[in-house]
């Protein structure tokens, strides 16, 4: 479909660490809203590939439209990377939610209720190329897609996703995952987990257990004792939005000061 364009650029990131990631939400608390040319990344569905690259689809469709948002021949950089990266994305919007469940293969009810859970995505990788589809900014205009698929991200990951009720699993809490992840600080993973009632699901991509029981590996180090590496495969895509769109959000609670409190050295934790 697409020409691609090699670029000899290679990019090493050293830096291991967390970052707790907050989306847009509008002060009302009635909508989070994504505006036009704003990126989203979320994990790549199971078997994507970069020839979806340019492709559209509503925010409420189920599958992605055979339309291209931008036409046959649109040039695909690749640049390679060599970045070990752990994230922390509390699922704060409807849209992301129900992105990051489906991609991970979490179709359930259980995964999409956020009435009266809350969920959070933690995702440990090894980037070791990404393709990006070269566009006009701003995004050109579709009437039938919300947003496109812009970039995809290739190399390892171990997904986790994470649901607790949503008086149990506040911004305290996701501050604790934070400090265990960085420093090794006020217990491990999973006692964090337990303590506070969290249950999760742990997705592999281009990794095999070396065991049958392994844990959540937070380091490079801990990935190569407890796991094989394979070839790299598609584990980020990132979503261009092509106009303005809202989304349901979903509120944190704080069991300092109550919901919608954001603690200030919480709220600087952005990436």
């Amino acid at each position: 479909m697409q020409s691609i364009s090699r670029i000899s650029l290679f990019v090493t990131v050293l830096a291991f660490g967390l970052q707790v990631v907050f989306f847009p939400c509008s002060a009302n608390g009635q909508s989070t809203t994504y505006e036009r040319g704003e990126t989203v990344r979320v994990p790549a569905p199971i078997g994507f590939s970069d020839s979806k690259l340019g492709v559209g689809k509503p925010i409420g469709g189920s599958s992605f439209s055979t339309t291209e948002v931008v036409p046959n021949g649109g040039k695909i950089t690749s640049v390679g990377e060599d970045a070990y990266e752990a994230t922390l994305r509390l699922q704060r919007s409807q849209f992301q939610l129900n992105a990051t469940a489906s991609a991970l293969g979490l179709a359930s009810a259980q995964w999409k209720d956020a009435s009266q859970y809350r969920y959070a995505h933690l995702q440990v990788r090894h980037i070791s190329e990404v393709r990006r589809l070269e566009t006009s900014s701003p995004p050109p205009r579709s009437s039938q897609a919300d947003y496109f698929i812009s970039a995809v991200y290739y190399g390892w990951s171990l997904d986790v996703m994470i649901r607790g009720r949503s008086k149990t699993f506040t911004r305290e809490v996701a501050a604790r995952l934070d400090e265990v992840v960085q420093g090794g600080v006020g217990g491990s993973f999973e006692q964090v987990t337990q303590s506070n009632e969290l249950t999760s699901e742990v997705k592999l991509r281009g990794l095999e257990a070396k065991s049958e029981t392994p844990t959540v590996a937070l380091s490079p180090q801990e990935v190569q004792q407890q796991f094989q590496v394979g070839e790299p495969q598609p584990i980020l895509v990132e979503y261009t939005f092509l106009r303005e769109t809202k989304t349901k959000p979903i509120e944190w609670e704080s069991r300092a000061i109550g919901p919608g409190y954001v603690p200030e050295f919480l709220d600087q934790l952005t990436g």
